[in-house]
């Protein structure tokens, strides 16, 4: 690879005699010496500068050391350029910050270990632990890369792109620039990938009008369909709000025109769910007991013994008794009726004339 030295300056030695890319319109002159560094070397080294990878920015900072301050002020003027030529800022990736910050990337590294020791326990199937899990089981694993809980938060399902597999591993980019990558493992329990992939499973399905009665049936079944995520609208969040029963709130717009859009989940809800499985907390994922059916013998209804009941010799003759004896008691109540009836018509007579005489009483 071409190494081109820096001169005293700060600036790039024979710079002039490559052919680099200008500064983009409206990048502030304070930013044009760090951005003509970085565009020479590009250049020299064949590597494209607007839009420049992460990787390719990692390799100029490695090649060109310095101070702290002087590699962050390197970084700001090429985020600075991409900025304002329309493009993700390359410098906001994850790997590019960590390399750059031990104690980021020693940080990065313990969460790792953490979320590698819970993802095996967090249920993928049930309902609605298998929904709820497959999300938090994301969560934490792109927490695991390192990337802030604000930017977990602001993810969309844009922001989701294939990458170019490496040999047989799978790679998943988060980000145009990308800000994180996700590489597959062998281990399936506690693959990236795989835990990615598990809650892009059923984030499809959140979006359409009966997706939650399909969701409850295929996870407690283990029956779970492919549903295209290309279907659901890019700029809808990636992550969304569940309550405890596994629904998400009805998608709503408030722009006549626009696609419905599902609640996203607050960045103080994606930090309560990390920290809560990051800590040690237990983590309680409610699973809905599966309901009988006829086809499965384990849990087809056993027939009820049949109790024979024994009567006595005088139960007809009791009960003729007692009946006779409730006719004998009931057989004056006519009597009684009419007696009531007949006082309550003398009291209204006499309670009209009484009206009358004192109405008559103060006539004038």
């Amino acid at each position: 690879m071409t190494t081109v030295p820096f001169g005293r300056d700060g600036d790039l030695d024979g710079g002039d005699e490559f052919d680099c890319a200008p500064p983009p319109p409206g990048l502030a002159v304070r930013y044009h010496r760090g951005w003509r560094a970085f565009a020479i070397w590009c250049a020299a080294t064949e590597r494209r500068a607007l839009p420049g990878a992460p990787l390719t920015l990692l390799e100029f900072l490695a090649e060109h050391p310095g101070a702290v301050a002087t590699q962050a002020g390197r970084i700001t003027a090429v985020n600075a350029a991409h900025r304002a030529a329309g493009l993700p800022a390359p410098g906001r990736a994850e790997a590019l910050r960590q390399a750059l910050d031990d104690d980021r990337a020693q940080r990065a590294a313990r969460i790792r270990a953490v979320v590698d020791a819970i993802l095996p326990q967090i249920p993928r199937w049930g309902w609605p632990a298998g929904l709820a899990g497959r999300r938090n089981a994301a969560l934490l694993t792109l927490a695991g890369t390192g990337l802030p809980r604000a930017a977990i938060a602001a993810l969309t399902v844009g922001d989701v792109i294939d990458g170019e597999p490496v040999g047989d591993r799978e790679v998943i980019h988060l980000g145009t620039a990308p800000w994180a990558t996700l590489t597959s493992s062998d281990d399936p329990d506690r693959c990236p990938v795989t835990a990615l992939r598990g809650w892009l499973d059923v984030r499809g399905a959140l979006q359409r009008y009966s997706g939650h009665a399909l969701l409850a049936h295929v996870l407690e079944n283990h029956t779970l369909p492919t549903i295209p995520l290309h279907t659901v609208d890019p700029g809808q969040p990636l992550f969304v709000l569940l309550d405890r029963h596994g629904y998400a709130p009805t998608p709503h717009t408030d722009t006549p025109g626009t696609p419905p859009t599902l609640p996203a989940l607050s960045v103080d809800s994606v930090r309560a769910v990390i920290t809560r499985h990051l800590s040690g907390q237990p983590v309680r994922y409610r699973i809905r007991p599966r309901p009988a059916t006829a086809t499965d013998p384990a849990l087809a209804p056993e027939s009820e013994p049949v109790v024979e009941i024994e009567l006595s010799n005088d139960y007809y003759e009791r009960g003729a008794a007692a009946r006779r004896r409730d006719a004998e008691l009931l057989a004056d109540v006519n009597d009684r009726l009419d007696a009531v009836l007949a006082q309550m018509d003398d009291w209204l007579t006499r309670t009209d004339a009484l009206i009358n005489d004192t109405i008559g009483g103060h006539a004038p």
